[in-house]
């Protein structure tokens, strides 16, 4: 497969991994209001189907990778169950966090989170050379910054919204409002604040746990397949993979 092939794939793969959680929140999922587990049992029952459709093509997996001893018949993987058991611990993720904190802010933390992971496996568990190490690791820190951002923005929200108010209040007191008028306000702002954070505070969290989570996961996802034989590498996986993910599904 030429380069500008696997970028391709790479980018078409990025496009339906940023696809289908959304599925999850369109209104027709809102007013069956199905649980995010069973909609994770629906989405790996896809994924085991959709699995066997590359059998027609075995006969081209060779060619596609560019190694002429790569199977091109049906054999069965271990490994890619163990990628479809990964695979169904991303899905059952990334409904859990999008139902806490929205699929924008999931798949930013998530997505950014994976890209670190299988930058890891491939360079430090696999040895991979990337072509410019200086610029992959400056765009790694990039990216770490980014999805920390991207975590923590709701905190600096608040603190920053805070510190508008206070300044408000204190422009207030010395145009000479009423003492008793600060002291109203700032307690109302306090109650208030004190009230969100409470009741959101908690689901924000599990929710942005739950994304690093499937950043975890699903950046692994591809890591079992480094170790199978050529026998099994390319499509052959697919199959096994897909009953990985409906075997351990919830």
């Amino acid at each position: 497969m030429t380069a500008t092939a696997g970028i391709l794939c790479a980018v078409t793969s990025a496009f339906f991994n940023g696809s289908f959680a959304a599925l999850f929140k369109t209104e027709e999922m809102a007013v069956l209001n199905i649980s995010p587990v069973v909609f994770q049992l629906y989405v790996s029952a896809g994924v085991f189907l959709s699995s066997w459709i590359v059998i027609p093509f075995l006969k081209y997996n060779p060619e596609m990778l560019g190694d002429m001893q790569i199977g091109r018949t049906f054999e069965f993987s271990p490994l890619g169950l163990v990628g479809g058991f990964l695979l169904v611990l991303a899905l059952y993720g990334s409904f859990q966090a999008v139902d806490r904190i929205g699929l924008a802010l999931g798949q930013g933390i998530w997505g950014g989170t994976a890209m670190v992971v299988s930058y890891i496996w491939g360079v430090v568990v696999f040895h991979e050379k990337p072509s410019k190490i200086g610029s992959s690791v400056g765009g790694l820190i990039m990216l770490v910054l980014g999805v920390a951002f991207i975590a923590f923005c709701d905190t600096i929200r608040q603190y920053v919204s805070k510190k508008i108010m206070r300044g408000r209040i204190d422009a207030d007191v010395e145009a000479s409002i009423p003492l008793r008028l600060e002291l109203d306000v700032a307690a109302s702002y306090d109650d208030d604040e004190a009230q969100i954070i409470q009741r959101d505070a908690g689901v924000y969290s599990r929710g942005v746990s739950w994304a690093f989570f499937v950043g975890l996961s699903g950046g692994s996802i591809l890591a079992p397949l480094h170790y199978v034989p050529l026998s099994q590498q390319g499509l052959v996986s697919l199959p096994s993979f897909g009953v990985g993910a409906i075997l351990t599904a919830p």
